[in-house]
Parts: structure tokens; sequence; C-alpha cells
């Protein structure tokens, strides 16, 4: 059984690189030491050449020692499966314990990090290690807060990564004589002997028996070769999960057949997180009533890929023919285009607007929406959401803006 769920992952990772046309380039493979990001890389070695691809471990510095070890870990690993490593850190006190919104806030450190560590080194390709698993525990975290198509989505198995780059990142410096560098917002500090360490950015190092520093030049963000073209034709740096067609019992065999150790991060079992409790109490108890719900669940969202993304199609032409007048705090759009829209369509369009204007979307909630589209539709003529933002119908117009702060 154990032999068997090892090749089931190998093989769904070898199609799903097959079936996204990652080739024979750099591969950017995020790795926490955890599970799912050690399987990852593991079976990752075994379809691509080894020198293409590159280790990224990004420490947050919020759990102590064990984030140090974490680090630790990865980096001995690299070094005994000779691989390239990369390590980030987040800067002294830009993550604290107990702040607000304190995993979107490492989430996004972390992403970006990737993003700029993948055009640095020419990377087409960055991949995490989520599973089936954390796919149903995303959807039923959706289901739970309330959400539409879109959050019913749950995790991509492919987007792109952003590729704005942070002030300052890799841009020329000289650090301690040794050349050009990579300047940060953050100082350089030492790690272990083992080269040179950049707080914010990154330590690279060829796992030879002295491990030597690769400074980094400044290298311009590019597109990557026109391989498996995204919805919409967009080009960039492409974000991968090659392991969300397998489930968490097939990442334990597969470590257990492969004599692989991973972390443990006890965070994950801290039950005043929505996350774990769905994890570790809802699943479960699910499962013991239907136990195939993690697949079902998983299944529910690439029905829901498949509709929202015809959602999205219809919104976008829409926005084309409504639109009016835009600028950064209002836009003017025409009634009948938006009323010729479904229920659906126009919320997606709604969501659209607002991403694209850049307003916040966490105080509106359903009702709220449902406010806004009676706008359009024209059975009510204005309304006034948090954020001071007015929506009013005006002859068949319907004007959105926000004051200036």
């Amino acid at each position: 059984m154990l032999r068997f769920s090892s090749q089931c992952v190998l093989s769904k990772v070898q199609a799903f690189c097959k079936r996204n046309g990652v080739g024979n380039s750099n591969v950017l493979v995020a790795v926490s030491g955890g599970p799912d990001s050690i399987c990852l890389l593991h079976a990752m070695t075994q379809v691509v050449d080894p020198e293409k691809l590159h280790v990224a471990h990004y420490n947050h510095h919020l759990r102590g020692d064990a984030s140090e070890a974490d680090s630790k870990y990865v980096r001995q690993l690299c070094i005994q499966h000779s691989l390239t490593c990369h390590l980030g850190n987040a800067a002294p006190g830009e993550l604290t314990p107990g702040q607000s919104h304190l995993e979107s806030q490492a989430r996004w450190l972390r992403y970006r990090w990737f993003s700029e560590l993948a055009s640095h080194l020419h990377c087409d390709w960055v991949m995490t290690g989520h599973t089936m698993n954390d796919q149903a525990e995303t959807v039923l975290h959706h289901l739970i807060r309330g959400t539409g198509w879109r959050g019913l989505r749950g995790i991509a198995p492919i987007r792109l990564l952003p590729t704005q780059e942070r002030p300052g990142a890799f841009l020329p410096s000289p650090l301690r004589g040794e050349g050009p560098g990579v300047r940060g917002s953050f100082l350089p500090s030492p790690l272990e002997g083992e080269g040179l360490g950049v707080r914010g950015s990154m330590i690279e190092f060829n796992p030879v028996e002295k491990p030597q520093t690769i400074q980094h030049e400044l290298n311009p963000l590019r597109n990557p070769s026109p391989l498996t073209p995204l919805p919409g034709g967009e080009r960039g740096t492409r974000l991968l999960r090659p392991l969300l067609a397998c489930t968490r019992q097939d990442i334990l065999d597969y470590l257990k057949l492969n004599n692989l150790t991973p972390r443990h991060d006890a965070s994950n079992d801290d039950l005043r997180f929505t996350r774990n409790r769905l994890r570790h109490q809802v699943l479960p108890k699910l499962m013991g009533t239907k136990p195939d719900i993690v697949q079902h669940l998983a299944q529910w969202a690439n029905i829901a890929r498949k509709h929202y993304s015809a959602l999205a199609q219809a919104a976008r032409q829409a926005e084309q023919q409504a639109l009016v007048h835009r600028t950064e705090h209002a836009l003017a759009l025409k009634q009948q285009a938006m009323q010729s829209l479904s229920e659906d369509e126009l919320q997606v369009l709604l969501h659209r607007l607002w991403r694209n204007q850049r307003w916040a979307q966490d105080a509106m909630n359903a009702q709220r929406w449902q406010e806004v589209m009676e706008v359009c539709h024209g059975t009510r003529t204005a309304v006034e959401l948090p954020g001071r933002i007015m929506v009013r119908n005006k002859h068949q117009v319907i004007q959105i803006t926000k004051p200036m702060d």
C-alpha cells in the first residue's frame, strides 16, 4: 500500500508537470521543511534535472528556536542532496506574534520574496506543496465565512505570481567588499559561516565541501517562455501546486517509504486558529460520515473554478461595454450594460471593479453587495458603503465614488 501511494504521488507530479509544460527550465520549490514541501521537493528531484532546481526557504522568525531549526534543516537537506538553496528572512520587527492579520501579512511577505527571487534566478515556475486536504480545508473555510463562486474555487493549481518589486529590491550594492550584491531594506547578517546572509533577501550557495557565496546582480523582471498561457494570455512567473491531486495520507505514505523525516510546525496544532480546527476537528468528523469528503470538496473547487472562469469572461466583456469614466476615486458605468448581466455575472463584475480600484472588500459582506446590485438594477437609487464609498444611479449611469483620503 505504501509503495502504491508513493508511485501515485510521483506519477501525479509527473503528469502535472507535463500537462503544464514544465520542461527542463529553472524551477523554484518553496520548502518550509514540513511534510508537504519535503515530499514535493523529493518528487521534483525525480522529475526534472536537480541542477535546475532551486530551493527557497523563508524564515518569518515567529517561532524562536524552532524557526531557526527549520532553516538549518532545509539547508542541511540541500547540502545532502546537492541542491542549491536560497534563504530569506523577515526583517526584525516586521512580523510580531499576535499582530492583526499576521498570517496574511506573513504570506504576503513570503510570496513577494518568491516572486522577486524567481525573477532574479530566471525561474519560470515557483512550486508550493499544497495538497488536496489543504484544498478541502480552504473550501470549507470560505463556506463558513460566506463566499461566492470566486471563493469556492479554493486554491488555484496554477496562477501568476505578482511581478511588482518592492522598493530597493535587487539593486546592485557592495556588501562587505564582495562585489555586486543584493540590497533590500534590511541589514546583512552572517549565517553560521556558510556564506553571506541578507535579511529580507536570500543567500545562495553551492553544496560543495566548503559552500561558496554567489553574489546576485540586478536582473530585470522578464516573461517566461510562452508555455501553457493562462486565461487572458497573461505572462509572468507561474505559481504551481503539483500536490493538489494528492491527499495528506498519500504524502505521509510517500515520506515513510522514502525514509524522509520532515519538520513539524507546532503552530499547526493550535486550535485557536480556524483552519487548524477545521483540520483536526471538523474534517475528521465529516470523514467519519463520508470518508471521501476531501475528494468531494476538491471536486467542487474544480467545478467552481470552471464556472467562475465563464463568469469572469462575461464580466470582462461587460466592463468594456459599460465603462464610461474611471479615475482613482471614481467610476461611471452604463446601467443598461450592467442590467444585461445575470446576478452571478454582476457580482463578479463588482468584485473585479473593487479589486482594480484597490478598494478594500473586507467589510463588504453579502448584504452590502446585494445593495450595490439593487442600485445597478434600478430598484434603489443610492447606497453608502464602508470606506465612505457611495454608489448612485443617476440618469441610467451608475456612479461609484470614494473620497480622497
